[in-house]
């Protein structure tokens, strides 16, 4: 029995570095070219660039001037709080790069309603200065970003959950709750 397991090892050596290559294709997502005759095609070939000049990336999660409005009725006294920050590591960096390169590039032709309540803010550096931020609001889908004035595929909004998602961030959270847990449990009381 052991010199059966031995030859079938000895022959499967050979295709091991061949076995590997189909393998990591098979694990690679499946890239879509993206169409640069489109908005949402230049929008995402502008984050592209934008991460790849990026010497240092970070992505806050962040209260936002909403949560406290709801709490207080008030923006006066409002300081946004910040619940963590994390710098994307060099493959992080190149995950983020692969999922946008999954991305239709279909333009966005219609925006929801809502109030703009961003969450996670990313912001990107270039030999120690801050050179573009996005703020991104997964509630409601919408992205604002100085780094291009295109406009977003429909595809970016499911792109940015899976990416906050996949760096360990959650996507969505009981924000005012996380702003202040005491007035959350004093609304509750009072209902």
């Amino acid at each position: 029995m052991k010199k059966i397991a031995l030859i079938l090892l000895i022959l499967t050596i050979p295709t091991l570095p061949l076995l590997h290559h189909y393998r990591s294709l098979w694990m690679k997502p499946a890239h879509i070219a993206i169409n640069a005759n489109e908005s949402g095609g230049r929008y995402l070939l502008d984050l592209l660039a934008t991460i790849r000049k990026a010497d240092k990336i970070t992505v806050t999660e962040h209260s936002d001037r909403v949560d406290y409005v709801i709490l207080y009725h008030t923006e006066d006294g409002y300081q946004e709080k910040i619940y963590q920050v994390l710098q994307l590591t060099p493959q992080d960096k190149e995950d983020w790069i692969d999922l946008l390169g999954t991305l239709e590039s279909k333009t966005q032709e219609a925006f929801p309603a809502c109030i703009f309540e961003p969450h996670h803010r990313i912001a990107f550096y270039s030999n120690g200065k801050l050179f573009s931020t996005m703020e991104v609001c997964l509630q409601c889908g919408q992205v604002e970003w100085d780094g291009t004035s295109q406009t977003p595929p429909w595809s970016l909004h499911n792109g940015m959950r899976q990416f906050i998602s996949r760096i360990g961030m959650p996507p969505k959270d009981d924000w005012r709750a996380k702003y202040d847990p005491k007035a959350m449990s004093t609304m509750s009381d009072n209902k």
